[in-house]
């Protein structure tokens, strides 16, 4: 305030048309409102204020603050005015002209609604709001509220109301509302019958929480559905696909959920999906009729994927849900595989065995888990640390608790079960109803809940006590987008799912091959399983135990509890002391084999320690047999004796004829003995030990020497034996030699005589054949003689015709070569002769030429060397001349001379 009124301001002020201004008289108090356009003188006593609707007070501004336009609605628009001014004709009242207006009472804590087109400034003290009319589509709606009774009846004709294109009706009559129109009263104008509305006098637009006007209502496409609270405790339920409005006393039920990361609320929900293998628990909140059937207050119903297989809630059903679970899943039960349920009834657990998908109904069953103590779950499965464990993991205590006695088990799975927070009692209609907590065990019974089973979308393999192994899905039932169900957005390899049915089934155990078990009922009931087979107990089933002695000998220190018993081939050890008639005591080691006889299986079960039973027995008739004979007899036979004291002797004492071992039989439970093994003998009495031994030592030397005579004396005997046997085997042979060298030289003679008398027979008819043919050749001869004579004579005729003919030729030859001849003179044949002879000489001459240069001498003495004494070197005259040169031919006139 300080600092406004030290920038206050003096003067002259100037305002527009649509503008006003409040100035206060500081002298009197009085407010006044200027109305443009006007002009203003501010004096020292005037100060411009505005009205603040928060505090409903004057403050103090300066001239422009203070400046304030007319309020101002166009068409469309409505002003909602509070504190008007009214005439006496009941109209409204704004300053009107130029410059200072004149105050008039005001209507103070009454409003009006003014529709547009409207403009006027505000006395002081009113407040004005500017609403713009509400358009509404037809999935919006408005609420709005009666303030005024009186003028919400008067005016109630005055509001615009626009009806939705293609609607035929009005959502809010006058002659239906104005009776109903009290103080406070809500009314819903829907966007389906009305497009616009503007409120008269008396009637005001609810704004809702986050201070809209035009609300939006919940469009629902189909397998949708929502839910709507009213004030008085009741719900409703609208399924798609419809536009759902609420009434005036109603809100949407909306939930949180977690879309694209980011948690948002939704007022729609998905119907359920359900199939043959699924259920929805409900419980009846109130009387209804469903068709022909009438449902009470109270009552249970299952409804499975057989009855309905979409699902809408309704307001007379409440869903018992399970960890904030709706749907109830079947179990897979494997083949061989069984699981407990609970009657919730009649208290009865009976198992249900596959292979089959069980869906169990959470009205009338509970599926239950067997909690096994240590010692039961030992013997059942011996060595197995896994069972061990799964077993303490229900009892809810570490395995080393588990392992100390049942009643501490059961103790400790009371405490973890009551202890659980929410694990008992029924926490509303909706809530837990009988379930258990995170120990899963009432006493020695694991509760699994209604549902039990894994048959979801996505199975995880390692199942608690939660949820998922009650059968319950892992999380809320989601909704699907349009008529189809979603999965996933993205490909997914094929649904697997993993069935953890190794121990939350029913107790089943492999019996193998020769082996027994006896179970037992509460009701004294009994029954046998011999192996191989795979036995599942019923819930009030437990085996027989055996407690059977263990070590050398067989003690009650140390007992072995199994449910198991070896019917075939049982292999049972002993130590049995004896004492013989000269108070010797020994220890004879042996070994039992027992086989299990009889047409009734009970009957084997009837001894629990069968195998103290068993050596006890022959331990006594081992020591008195024994305390009839001597040490040395004993230990020189004690096999043999043994077997004659417990399976009877092989020669029947009374006739001396052999027989079988009869074995030892036990009447009270069918055990047989039908073979014993000696595996050693001990003496206790070391001294005298050592003299057995060396007994028997000089024993066995002598036998060993007495054996080794016996041994040379038989080898001789068979060595002579054998050479007697030689010699004779070859006198045989020699013998078998001469016979055999007989009948070669008789079949050689035989074969002689036959070969010559063969010859001589060829030979005959050899010379037969030869005179036949020599018979045929003369023949022939004959005839070739005859031919030939006759070729010769042809010959010979023709060799003389020839021969003529020859002889012509010749002579006329002859003739010829005689004219010849007479034709040829002397001279002629001389001068071809030396001719001849010069050619002659002259080719030898240039052959000779290089021999004559090598003997060095002429060519003509090298030449008449050569042909010396013959015609031609008689011819050659060597004629040497006086300077020595070479010689030269001669020849006479005539060749001959």
């Amino acid at each position: 305030m300080a600092e406004i009124e030290q920038k206050r301001e003096t003067g002259d002020v100037f305002l527009a048309p649509n503008e006003w201004l409040l100035v206060r008289d500081r002298t009197k108090g009085d407010v006044n409102v200027n109305v443009g356009p006007c002009k203003l003188t501010i004096s020292e006593t005037d100060r411009p204020v505005i009205f603040d609707q928060k505090s409903k007070r004057f403050v103090d501004a300066s001239t422009h603050q203070a400046i304030q336009p007319f309020a101002t609605a166009p068409e469309g628009f409505y002003i909602v005015l509070k504190n008007p001014a009214m005439t006496e004709k009941g109209e409204h009242r704004h300053p009107t002209g130029q410059g200072k207006a004149t105050l008039v009472d005001l209507m103070v804590g009454r409003k009006v609604n003014i529709h547009g087109a409207a403009s006027f400034p505000l006395y002081p003290g009113q407040m004005a709001k500017v609403i713009k009319g509400h358009n509404l589509r037809s999935n919006e709606y408005l609420i709005i509220r009666v303030y005024d009774e009186d003028a919400a009846r008067k005016n109630w004709t005055s509001a615009v109301i626009k009806p939705q294109s293609g609607s035929e009706t009005v959502g809010v009559t006058p002659q239906d509302q104005q009776s109903d129109l009290t103080m406070g009263k809500l009314l819903v104008i829907k966007g389906t019958d009305v497009a616009f509305y503007m409120p008269p006098t008396g009637i005001e637009v609810v704004a809702d929480s986050e201070g809209n006007l035009v609300r939006s209502a919940v469009t629902l496409e189909r397998l949708e559905y929502c839910r709507l609270n009213d004030e008085n405790g009741n719900k409703r339920y609208e399924r798609g696909p419809m536009v759902v409005f609420p009434r005036p006393t109603e809100i949407f039920a909306d939930r949180e959920i977690e879309r694209d990361g980011k948690k948002t609320k939704t007022r729609k929900f998905r119907a359920i999906e359900l199939n043959e293998n699924s259920g929805i628990y409900i419980k009846v909140i109130a009387d209804y009729n469903d068709g022909e059937i009438s449902h009470k207050q109270g009552d249970e119903l299952f409804i499975t994927g057989k009855d309905q297989m979409i699902y809408f809630p309704r307001e007379e059903h409440a869903i018992v849900k399970y960890d904030n679970n709706e749907i109830h899943y079947g179990i897979a039960i494997p083949a061989g595989e069984a699981r407990y349920v609970l009657d919730r009834n009649t208290g009865f657990i009976s198992p249900v065995k596959g292979p089959k998908i069980f869906l169990p109904d959470p009205r009338t069953q509970v599926i239950v888990r067997r909690l096994l103590d240590f010692k039961t779950c030992s013997m059942l499965y011996p060595g197995n640390q896994a069972a061990i464990e799964h077993n303490a993991g229900l009892a809810g205590v570490d395995i080393g608790t588990y392992m100390i006695s049942s009643a501490s088990i059961a103790e400790a799975a009371a405490a973890a079960l009551f202890a659980a927070p929410g694990s008992a009692g029924i926490s509303g209609v909706g809530g837990m109803y009988g379930a258990t907590g995170p120990a899963g065990t009432v006493g020695t019974v694991g509760v699994m809940g209604m549902g039990g089973g894994i048959y979801a979308n996505q199975i995880t393999s390692v199942l608690g006590d939660s949820a998922q192994a009650r059968g319950m899905n892992a999380s809320p039932a989601r909704g699907f987008s349009g008529d189809t169900f979603i999965r996933k957005t993205q490909f997914s390899e094929p649904r697997t799912i993993t069935l953890p049915t190794k121990f939350d089934g029913a107790v089943s155990c492999d019996i193998w091959p020769g082996y027994a078990m006896m179970l037992v009922r509460k009701s004294g009931e009994r029954r046998v399983v011999q192996g191989p087979a795979t036995v599942l107990l019923d819930y009030d089933e437990q085996p027989q135990v055996l407690s059977l002695s263990r070590g050398k000998p067989k003690t009650t220190d140390h007992l072995l509890r199994t449910a198991f018993l070896l019917t075939t081939a049982n292999k049972v050890s002993d130590l049995v002391e004896v004492e013989t008639s000269d108070f010797c005591k020994l220890k004879v080691k042996v070994s039992y084999r027992v086989n299990f006889t009889g047409d009734k299986p009970e009957k084997w079960f009837s001894v629990e320690n069968y195998t103290k039973f068993l050596t006890d027995h022959l331990r006594s008739k081992l020591r008195s047999a024994t305390k009839k004979i001597g040490v040395e007899k004993f230990y020189a036979s004690a096999e043999d004796f043994t077997r004659d004291v417990i399976m009877g002797p092989v020669v029947d004492p009374a006739d001396g004829k052999l027989k079988g071992r009869q074995g030892t039989l036990f009447e009270e439970n069918g055990m047989h003995v039908y073979d014993v093994e000696v595996l050693g003998v001990d003496l206790d009495n070391k001294e005298i030990a050592l003299d057995l031994y060396n007994s028997q030592k000089e024993v066995i030397k002598h036998a060993l020497t007495l054996a080794s005579s016996k041994r040379a004396l038989e080898f001789t005997k068979e060595a002579e034996l054998i050479s007697q046997q030689t010699a004779s085997v070859k006198t045989e042979t020699a013998k078998k030699q001469f016979q055999l060298k007989q009948e070669e030289l008789t079949a050689r003679l035989a074969w002689d005589l036959a070969t010559a008398s063969a010859n001589a027979k060829t030979v005959a008819e050899h010379n037969l054949a030869a005179i036949e043919v020599e018979k045929n050749a003369a023949a022939c001869s004959l005839i070739s003689s005859a031919s030939d004579k006759l070729a010769a004579e042809q010959e010979i005729a023709l060799e003389n015709e020839r021969l003529a003919q020859k002889r012509a030729w010749l002579e006329a030859e002859v003739s010829a070569v005689v004219s010849k001849a007479a034709a040829i003179s002397p001279d002629l044949i001389a001068a071809l002769q030396a001719f001849g002879d010069r050619a002659l000489i002259e080719k030898v001459t240039e052959s000779m030429a290089p021999l004559a240069m090598i003997k060095k001498t002429g060519v003509m003495e090298v030449l008449g060397d050569l042909l010396h004494g013959t015609e031609l070197g008689k011819r050659l005259s060597p004629e040497v001349s006086s300077n020595g040169t070479t010689p030269k031919m001669t020849t006479s006139a005539h060749p001959r001379s």
